[in-house]
């Protein structure tokens, strides 16, 4: 790293470039979510959803392992810039070791995790999704690294290669029968594209070597973060393996397929917040006046940007899924309608985790994932008990609802002081007008027979309603947040918030 780029606070070099880091970020993200929606109706149309659900299983076996398979200390070469060529080597060795060896395990355990899952005929694609694992060691370093310096050029380069290769395999595969094996085998051949690229357009890595005390010091800092990573992963995965185990794979297939549909809010609007939000945070996290301005202003767009694509799903679940996914998926389109309102409070949630974040309340970050996981894991069962994948959808919506959001909200006041009335006022104009306009897009569909012409009618009435309630608060937002978030130099301490805000996506995108 150069001096400038170190120590650029003083300078607008650094701001210029984290804007170009930013927009390479945004635009990568949002070209593999239009490619990953693409294939995955196409995809619909050539796997059963039992075959998905199966999939699914061994899915979320690798990614809970990966969330901890160099056990965090990757990301001390983020936060310790100047150590960077002390601890490298070390790092490097930790990540290659541990994740060879939980890709050992993850293969000879692949049967009795399958079983205990629910799903038996997912072992032979939990044993190929170990190959993967092999190769997170050796580029996690690399990785580390290009997130640090900021060249999401180069990582865009990496993903949208790996996108296509995987892609590609996987629609010959399917295409010929392959069924859940192509599913698995074009990760493979995906994460194989992308580990190939990663060594030949980083500009730096380490090779393997050890230091004892740096190895103690490494593992200190990383596993409690591992931890929370694991904490995280399974809370995002334990509906799926509730599912699994008490519904099968086919309820598991279409749940599948309406969280992803759900997500697209989430996913999306998430972006906002890596790119602008945090840096923003972490350069006025001294005075809580103007913390509760960023984060009241960042609340107001995202919940004006998610609400009417929820209400959009909620609403026009059923045609949205049998035109774009087919008939046989018709039983996700009511699962869909239950998690879409999930999506939008997962983008409330994920703010208010960011702001935690930003004023280094990492610790109660995880207290508070450890409460979600303990509450949500036995509503989970019971609702699956009572009604498979809309049992899961309405466990999902209750707990974050009325447990998850109300705790952050206290966390935030009484932790972190930030006023209560800013956290809640910018959702509730947003929400009446969603509301508004789901009601006169929920007749205007019923007045055509056809999906296309429901799914056309009803999102045209929604958008001309929810313009028309929202429209002068949305000019004023926009005022607002030109205001907030111009261009300014940014310093080193808003470089490693946003180069660990890049680690995190990249976890996201798993």
């Amino acid at each position: 790293m150069s001096a400038e780029t170190a120590t650029g606070s003083t300078t607008g070099g650094l701001g210029k470039m984290l804007a170009k880091a930013a927009f390479w970020s945004a635009a990568n993200t949002a070209l593999l979510r239009l490619g990953q929606l693409a294939i995955s109706i196409v995809i619909a149309r050539l796997v059963a959803p039992d075959e998905f659900g199966v999939f699914v299983v061994a899915l979320t076996v690798y990614q809970i392992v990966i969330s901890f398979s160099e056990f965090g200390v990757s990301t001390a070469l983020v936060r310790e810039i100047d150590n960077a060529d002390r601890i490298g080597p070390t790092v490097a060795t930790i990540a290659i070791v541990s994740s060879s060896a939980l890709a050992v395990l993850m293969f000879l355990s692949a049967p009795w995790i399958s079983s205990a899952l629910g799903a038996p005929a997912a072992a032979d694609a939990v044993r190929v999704l170990a190959i993967p694992l092999l190769l997170a060691g050796p580029t996690a370093v690399p990785a580390a690294l290009m997130a640090r310096d900021f060249q999401q050029g180069r990582k865009m380069i990496t993903d949208v290669s790996s996108f296509v290769v995987a892609n590609g395999l996987l629609l010959i595969l399917a295409i010929n029968g392959g069924g859940v094996m192509a599913l698995a085998w074009s990760r493979v051949a995906g994460q194989v594209a992308s580990a190939v690229l990663i060594f030949i357009v980083s500009t730096k890595n380490y090779r393997p070597g050890f230091d004892k005390r740096e190895a103690k010091r490494l593992l200190r800092f990383g596993m409690p973060l591992a931890g929370a990573n694991i904490a995280g992963f399974t809370l995002a995965n334990v509906d799926f393996m509730v599912i699994g185990r008490l519904a099968g794979a086919t309820q598991l297939g279409y749940y599948n397929l309406a969280f992803t549909v759900s997500s697209w809010p989430p996913n999306v609007f998430t972006v906002i917040l890596y790119s602008v939000t945090l840096p923003a945070l972490a350069r006025v996290k001294g005075g809580i006046t103007e913390i509760t301005r960023h984060v009241s202003a960042a609340l107001s767009a995202l919940c004006a940007a998610s609400f009417p694509v929820t209400t959009a799903c909620v609403v026009l679940a059923h045609p949205l899924v049998t035109l774009v996914y087919g008939d046989r998926w018709a039983p996700a389109a009511t699962i869909l309608g239950v998690l879409a309102i999930f999506g939008s409070i997962r983008v409330i949630i994920s703010l208010f985790s960011d702001v935690l974040v930003a004023l280094e309340k990492t610790n109660r970050l995880f207290h508070l994932q450890l409460v979600w996981l303990a509450v949500l894991t036995p509503v989970m069962i019971l609702g699956v008990m009572w009604g498979d994948g809309i049992g899961a959808g309405v466990a999902q919506v209750a707990v974050s609802l009325l447990v998850v959001t109300p705790i952050y909200l206290v966390v935030l006041v009484r932790s972190a002081g930030l006023p209560l009335e800013p956290l809640v006022r910018p959702v509730v104009l947003p929400l009446l007008a969603a509301i508004a306009s789901g009601v006169a897009a929920h007749f205007a569909a019923e007045t055509v027979d056809s999906a296309l012409a429901k799914l056309v009618v009803g999102l045209l009435a929604l958008l001309a309603v929810y313009l028309l309630v929202l429209g002068r608060w949305l000019l004023r937002l926009v005022k607002e947040l030109k205001a907030l978030y111009g261009r300014q130099p940014l310093s080193e301490a808003d470089t490693q918030v946003i180069a660990l805000s890049e680690l995190k996506k990249e976890e996201e995108l798993l």
